[in-house]
């Protein structure tokens, strides 16, 4: 996960926290521990990393939603295709990626989905086609991701200390974009997530993208068929 600026943002970003630190550029490399060098291509780059951009905003004591709005700056993938020069790296070409998949049906059939109080109540949607967004909320549910093999119950909690701020920024919007839920995130003992009783979203999960119910230690867990689509953007 990285943060995308516009062109000459991130540098105006980096000198905003470096006068209100009242440091220089090396000091400020050697606080988020990248290598002095290295961190000077930032005035010239228009991508810094998530966990380095939340790292500077703690040290100036300012919101991450607050700079990324004031800097035009906005979440996004790491992605393949990134110009891999952009991030500071010395490589510029990358190995020619082979797609064997032939499948190319984008389509889904979500018909015969059952929508229940709750999901007319909150207005829930249900994506008609795979998209990039829909493959990554995909890849977060197989990484943090639970549906309850008896009830209608779906939960996503990620570590409470270094991730709350990748489920505020990102997550939380993800899931209005994809499925149009307000979800209500919080604390728990050790993690950060939410917990939803929807029928259509578990359904859809299940019958429509393949996700197995129960837990994923007595499930094998496996990339679903249906993203195995040739699309590079799905894929990545």
């Amino acid at each position: 996960m990285r943060v995308l600026f516009e062109k000459g943002k991130q540098r105006e970003f980096l000198e905003y926290c470096i006068n209100k630190l009242n440091i220089d550029w090396n000091k400020l490399a050697d606080k988020i521990n990248i290598n002095r060098g290295s961190f000077k291509n930032y005035k010239f780059n228009t991508r810094i990393s998530f966990a380095k951009f939340l790292e500077i905003c703690n040290l100036i004591n300012e919101k991450p939603e607050e700079l990324l709005n004031q800097y035009n700056g906005k979440l996004t993938s790491n992605g393949v295709l990134s110009p891999r020069k952009q991030l500071g790296e010395s490589r510029t070409k990358l190995h020619k990626i082979n797609i064997t998949y032939n499948n190319s049906n984008y389509k889904l059939d979500i018909s015969k989905i059952k929508f229940d109080n709750f999901d007319n109540k909150k207005n829930t949607k249900l994506p008609h086609k795979i998209t990039p967004q829909l493959a990554e909320e995909i890849g977060i549910h197989l990484g943090d991701g639970f549906l309850s093999n008896k009830r209608n119950d779906y939960r996503l909690k990620g570590n409470k200390l270094d991730e709350k701020e990748y489920y505020d920024l990102f997550i939380k919007k993800l899931y209005k974009d994809l499925y149009n839920l307000n979800i209500s995130l919080k604390e728990f003992d050790s993690v950060y997530g939410f917990e939803m009783d929807s029928q259509a979203l578990t359904e859809f999960k299940n019958k429509v993208i393949g996700l197995p119910r129960g837990s994923k230690t007595q499930n094998k867990i496996r990339i679903p068929y249906i993203l195995k689509i040739n699309d590079i953007q799905i894929l990545t």
